[in-house]
């Protein structure tokens, strides 16, 4: 993974992670990851409702939230560009 380019990453957050990670993560890290893949899939659909896009707001929140539970404190930073 690490010479993945984005395309790769997108291949597995939007599609395959689902079915590759389940028996890879521990149980909290894919759940975290479902978070993350359910908020992005929703965003980048071509129609998406005022209901799905409150869902992917929540879903990132919490997403967030919970990062430095499951990875500890110095997986949080800001980036600002």
């Amino acid at each position: 993974y690490h010479k993945f380019k984005a395309t790769e990453y997108r291949q597995i957050l939007l599609y395959t992670g689902v079915v590759i990670l389940k028996d890879i993560f521990k149980k909290s890290a894919y759940v975290h990851f479902l978070l993350l893949h359910a908020a992005l899939r929703i965003l980048v659909s071509a129609s998406v409702s005022s209901h799905q896009l409150q869902f992917a707001k929540l879903a990132i929140e919490k997403f967030v939230e919970r990062c430095v539970l499951i990875y500890g404190p110095t997986f949080m930073s800001y980036n600002i560009h």
